[in-house]
């Protein structure tokens, strides 16, 4: 795709569920904050910022993490 299409801008996209959520601690995570926690049946869905974007995490309905 991008050879084919190298004069103009693409955008990669992952999905929410291709995330995974790693203690702090794991050296090939990255440090993100809980911005907004939206429970959805047996799922959740976590805004966080990376840096000064937002990214969407599919996350298992007993995930502890809140806002803050």
């Amino acid at each position: 795709i991008a050879a084919r299409n190298a004069s103009q801008p693409i955008r990669a996209g992952i999905r929410p569920e291709d995330l995974a959520l790693v203690p702090a601690d794991d050296p090939l995570g990255i440090p993100v904050r809980v911005l907004v926690r939206e429970p959805v049946g047996s799922d959740v869905f976590l805004t966080v910022a990376v840096g000064s974007s937002q990214w969407t995490v599919r996350a298992p309905g007993d995930c502890p993490l809140n806002p803050g």
